[in-house]
This record gives C-alpha cells, structure tokens and sequence, in this order.
C-alpha cells in the first residue's frame, strides 16, 4: 500500500549523507543493533516487513467467488462491463443492471457466449429511481434468492467547471454516483446481515480522496461515495458482522470514454487500462481489502496531504489541475445509470 512513499523515503534516507549506513553494516546487524538504527529508519524497514507480510497473508487467504450472486449497476459499459467478465471467469452468477435496455442485453449475452454455464439475467434500471430500485432489487433476489455481493459502479461525469455547469446535471451527478447508493444498500444489506455473508463494493475515484479543477460536483460525489463505503464498514464493525464486508475502490482516469480526451503528465500515475482496473476490483473483492487506490502511486498524494502543509501539495496538484482542460463530453447523461 505504502510500498510508493516508503521508495521515496528510503531513496532519500540512502543518499543522505547523515543517514548512510554500508551494506556491509546490514549484513552484520544485530536485533539489538537494529534498536540504535535512526528511528526513521526502523519504521520504513518496519512498514516495509509488514506489508510484505500483509501480501504474502493475503494472497494465500483470497476467497473463492464462485457460484456468488453479483448485482452490478452501470454494467452496460466500461468497467461495470468488464468487471463482470472477470467475476463470470471467477464463477459468479450476475445480476447486471444499467439504464440501457441494449447495451445491458448485449454486455450480459457477450458474457453467456464466453462462460455458457454462468448464470447471467440483465435488468433495466434507472439507479435514481429509489422505488425502481427496490422493486428490481427484490426482483433480483427473488430469482437468485440472495445477493452476496453488491457493486455501486453506475456513474456521470459534466466535466465542467462550477459556474459553467448546468444544476440540473450536478444534481443528477450527485443522485447517480451517490445517493444511488443508499437505495441499492438497503435493499441487499439485510439478506448479507442474516446470512452474516455479504460484500458491498464502492466504485469511487482518486476524485473522492483529492479535489480537482473542473470536477467539483463529481468530486463531491465521489467523497460522498468513500463516506459510504466507511461508514458502512464501521456500521457493520458496531454490529459484529464479520462475515460482511465494505471495500472502497478509488481509480485514476480510465480509459473507456468517460474521460475521453483527459491528459496526464506523469509517468507514475498514467491514464489507466481497463482491464487493469477491473482486474484490480475482483482482486480487492478476493481479499476483502479496505479502500483500493489504482495505480499504487496514488497513495503518495494521501499520504503527503495527511503530513505536508496544503500549499505544498496543491503546488504538486496544479498539472493535475490542468487534465480536464481537454476533456470531450462522449455520453449522453440521459442514456447513462
């Protein structure tokens, strides 16, 4: 998780004069030698031993998705469509939701032509519905007889800066990436809490950990949405669900049209394939990980606004400021759930 910072730490604790320290006198640490070490570097080595652990443990306990029930909103398109190819390839049965009569019939036939012994039904629904939600949500459970897993993918993007964007359509960005969510939730989580069996997968942002120019209502909405996602972790924490679990996935821009024409300058954090994403996604469900920020370099950006004064890091932010600047609205938000 931290594996960024600390190669940024340890670079710096390396060619620093102060703190060099030989190869040669590595290899012949004591434990107790290990003690008198700086204490910045006892905390990288530390970190450094704890998340190789935490990988190694996690890798080895992923959990077996197969014949789990999956309800995916947005799963039309983009990454709601490609995160449900990779749970079919893990045995998933699929509930796939989106506004699109089409483009739901086609994602869910693509996937019974690939994997013929997967169940897969699709549903139209309008996630700023609340009713239509849960009259299709308790449709769904009635023709799977539960939910295991829930994934809040369906999202919209103006991509326009505040006194230039239209307030119907804030409004509308804040209902779908957002408060969606409270509806879908409600209508599976009490199945999860009986069965003490559950997921519940927020597909959020970068967007929602650091704010944006020209993204300030789908900033607010992507907050809103890893507010859910912990709150509801700590909501199940006080009832001692340990069998139900909330996992919050925050990507950088991906490459499947939502952004079309957004630019980023830094090698470290690119515009991300899908595939990628969606790979990561199963593989949070799998370990049942807390919050996933894609790529990895982007838990250097939380970290440094948690430690380093804000002018500093909105300094580093102004490129990042800059990528909307050529952003090409490619969807019809009347068409998208």
């Amino acid at each position: 998780m931290f594996f960024c910072c600390l190669i940024c730490l340890t670079s710096f604790i390396l060619l620093s004069p102060a703190f060099f320290i030989s190869l040669e006198s590595f290899k012949d640490l004591s434990f107790a030698q290990f003690w008198e070490l700086p204490n910045l570097i006892q905390i990288i080595v530390i970190v450094t031993i704890y998340h190789i652990i935490k990988e190694i443990y996690e890798r080895i306990n992923e959990k077996c998705l197969d014949d789990e029930v999956v309800l995916i909103t947005g799963a039309g398109s983009g990454i709601g469509r490609l995160t449900a190819i990779e749970l079919a390839k893990s045995g998933c049965r699929l509930a796939l939701w989106d506004l699109s009569t089409e483009n739901v019939n086609k994602v869910a036939g693509e996937i019974k032509d690939l994997y013929r012994k997967i169940e897969v039904r699709a549903y139209t629904v309008d996630v700023t519905n609340r009713q239509k939600v849960y009259d299709v949500g308790r449709q769904v459970i009635k023709d799977f007889k539960q939910v295991d897993i829930l994934i809040n993918n369906a999202g919209i993007v103006s991509g326009k800066k505040i006194l230039e964007n239209n307030d119907t359509l804030m409004e509308k960005t804040m209902q779908v990436n957002t408060v969606s969510h409270f509806w879908t939730i409600k209508v599976v989580l009490p199945g999860m809490l009986e069965r003490n069996h559950g997921h519940v997968v927020t597909i959020a942002s970068m967007a929602g950990i650091v704010g944006s120019a020209g993204l300030v209502d789908y900033c607010a909405s992507k907050y809103g949405a890893v507010g859910i996602a912990d709150s509801l972790r700590m909501e199940l924490r006080c009832l001692k669900s340990t069998g139900v679990f909330s996992t919050c996935i925050c990507p950088f821009y991906i490459k499947t049209g939502m952004f079309e024409g957004v630019t980023s300058s830094n090698r470290a954090c690119p515009i991300l394939e899908p595939h990628y994403v969606a790979e990561r996604i199963v593989k949070g469900i799998k370990r049942n990980s807390v919050k996933v920020l894609i790529p990895r370099f982007c838990y250097v950006p939380q970290f440094l606004y948690s430690i380093a004064p804000a002018w500093f890091c909105d300094r580093l932010m102004d490129k990042v400021n800059k990528s909307m600047d050529t952003f090409q609205q490619t969807r019809n938000h009347e068409k998208i759930a």
